[in-house]
């Protein structure tokens, strides 16, 4: 699959058995698996455009791990799973099913960052970090995928730890019209 804005979501899944060839491991002292045996991976460049988010990041004070990123198609059942048992009904707001979750692609990561020392990997919309990657993200070829008042169009709640690589043009052009891929 070559095409870098191609519109993953709960109305337009990718084939189930989908896996992306290019994919590298990604350093993250801190990650685990919550749902299974899961490396930290994403496809190569993405992975590129993100070492360069997080240099630029720690230029400015902030340091970002990639938490979560590339998953295959069983790893949001196991997600599902939880979810439903924890909070009912409303997990399908929160978790993509199968096939229609774009970490499948290997180009959605999902944030976390180091603060004083400690591992933050639920970012708010509150703190300082949040902000820079939403005002920077662009640059580097991503977008904030899920943003705050945009959830009747994307079909999920605000995620500001969640940034999808989209190529530094259509990057550029969603975020200056405040626009999904949806849209």
């Amino acid at each position: 699959m070559e095409d870098i804005a191609i519109l993953v979501n709960k109305d337009n899944p990718v084939d189930i058995n989908y896996e992306p060839k290019n994919l590298v491991e990604v350093a993250n002292p801190y990650y685990h698996a919550s749902f299974g045996d899961c490396k930290l991976t994403m496809v190569d460049f993405v992975s590129e455009a993100f070492n360069d988010l997080a240099k630029e990041a720690k230029k400015d004070g902030y340091i970002l791990y990639a938490d979560s990123a590339y998953r295959p198609a069983w790893y949001p059942q196991r997600v599902l799973e939880f979810y439903i048992n924890e909070m009912g009904e409303k997990a399908y707001e929160k978790v993509a099913l199968p096939g229609t979750s774009e970490h499948q692609l290997g180009l959605a990561i999902d944030l976390a960052s180091l603060e004083n020392g400690i591992y933050i990997d639920e970012l708010t919309e509150d703190m300082p970090v949040t902000k820079w990657i939403e005002e920077n993200c662009a640059r580097f070829g991503f977008i904030l995928r899920y943003p705050k008042g945009k959830e009747n169009i994307t079909g999920y709640s605000y995620e500001p730890w969640h940034i999808r690589f989209v190529g530094k043009e259509l990057a550029r052009e969603l975020t200056a019209n405040n626009i999904t891929l949806e849209e």
